[in-house]
């Protein structure tokens, strides 16, 4: 399947870059206004998957803070932030998924496995 770059001038935004299919890119000099309506509809799709991951992102970070103060132990002792990124990627949904994220054995999935999942499972 074949890309292209195309750039939008008369978007409200300065420039607007977008990956389209060849067939697709072909027919935008026909259709330039409804390409355009097209590209704003799947920003506002990325822009709430993004909003969406940094809330998850944050509420996790937040959690693993809580979590260590608790315990008295550094933060990135629960888990460092190669971890807290794979956790927002994968969202694992059970403990034997969580256990496939780098980082998490079986003594972490048991202490924290639970409390994670609950907060990964609200952003759905």
């Amino acid at each position: 399947m074949l890309y292209f770059f195309a750039r939008f001038y008369e978007y409200p935004r300065e420039i607007v870059y977008l990956i389209v299919k060849k067939e697709r890119f072909l027919n935008l000099a026909e259709n330039e206004q409804v390409a355009v309506t097209e590209v704003m509809e799947e920003e506002k799709a990325e822009e709430q998957v993004v909003d969406n991951a940094s809330d998850l992102y944050e509420e996790i970070r937040r959690y693993r803070y809580n979590k260590s103060k608790e315990e008295g132990n550094k933060p990135y002792f629960l888990f460092n932030n190669n971890t807290l990124d794979l956790l927002v990627k994968e969202r694992p949904r059970t403990k034997e998924e969580l256990l496939k994220i780098q980082g998490f054995g079986q003594v972490k999935v048991d202490k924290y496995g639970k409390e994670l999942l609950e907060i990964i499972n609200k952003f759905k």
